[in-house]
């Protein structure tokens, strides 16, 4: 049996789908129902209209907004190091 491949279907070796599922998922550690809320929602998601899918318009500006609040995110966390290391020194001068 190929463990590689995606669990289900029959097997030429004689085996049931519901056998080669379960074996796959032992061997994986995945639960039987895990596997079938993944498939689902995998179903589910590429079932979805173009339209509600991210253009990469969209994504662009997503991706450009995400590297906005990291160097905002980075300044503030570097004010916030100053600010603490300012009170330190300020506490050890007393």
């Amino acid at each position: 049996m190929d463990s590689g491949g995606a669990p289900g279907g029959s097997d030429r070796h004689g085996g049931t789908g519901r056998n080669r599922q379960s074996a796959w998922c032992r061997e994986h550690g995945v639960y039987p129902d895990e596997l079938l809320k993944w498939r689902a929602s995998a179903t589910s998601a590429l079932a979805e209209p173009e339209e509600v899918r991210a253009s990469p318009q969209a994504t662009r500006q997503d991706r450009r907004r995400i590297k906005e609040l990291e160097r905002e995110l980075l300044r503030k966390d570097r004010a916030l190091a100053e600010t603490a290391a300012l009170l330190v020194l300020s506490k050890k001068s007393r």
